[in-house]
């Protein structure tokens, strides 16, 4: 991956390092992921049943979730490519998370349907292979990184399966889903809060390794 191989790793630590909740680096991490993935999960399980009352058929609320697919292919390859090309990790999550709140916004408002399932494939597909990385980046060694990685994914997939589960909930409880997708715009909101303060202790590092080698 490009993004991981241009990625400079600072200074060896030379010890091994325990990994605990206390530290808020991975707490950050583990909300970033359950919140990405409770948006994945909710979109693809109830992107056709939302679209449907919007007016479309059953047939075509089907095409759509394949287009919500199909989008993702390219994407996943290509966010992560030039995040490491150009070194502009925080812009690419930045970019990914407004795209999804752009897509939510436009089922939420009920305008078209494709427009807005293109803008969550694309926020969707670029966010799944950044969230992979982000432990990479953000820890310091190789063993710091398995563990952090093993943490933020068992707890981020745990968080992420309730997205579903709460979108159901929301909608036989209120007959409708504008609370469900309101309550996705806090999500996505939370994200993008989230992404502003991952890679800063990362930025901190390359800078400290940059003025070393010099």
């Amino acid at each position: 991956m490009p993004l991981v191989k241009s990625e400079q790793r600072g200074l060896p630590s030379g010890h091994r390092q325990k990994v605990s909740l206390r530290d808020r680096r991975v707490r950050v991490l583990m909300i970033f992921f359950g919140c990405m993935a409770a948006m994945f999960y909710s979109i693809t399980a109830w992107l056709a049943p939302i679209v449907q009352t919007m007016g479309l058929p059953r047939s075509e609320s089907g095409y759509l979730l394949t287009l919500f697919t199909l989008i993702q292919i390219p994407v996943s390859f290509l966010i992560p490519f030039l995040a490491g090309k150009y070194q502009q990790k925080k812009m690419w999550l930045l970019i990914c998370c407004a795209s999804e709140f752009v897509g939510v916004t436009l089922l939420l408002v009920g305008a078209s349907p494709v427009v807005a399932t293109v803008f969550l494939g694309i926020g969707a597909g670029g966010l799944f292979p950044l969230a992979l990385l982000l432990p990479i980046q953000e820890s310091t060694n190789a063993e710091e990184a398995t563990a952090w990685a093993a943490m933020t994914q068992f707890v981020g997939y745990l968080l992420g399966s309730l997205g579903p589960l709460l979108v159901g909930f929301t909608a036989d409880l209120f007959h409708s889903f504008t609370p469900a997708l309101a309550g996705m715009l806090v999500i996505i909101t939370m994200m993008t809060l989230t992404s502003l303060w991952i890679g800063k202790k990362t930025d901190s590092r390359i800078q400290q390794g940059k003025s070393y080698s010099a």
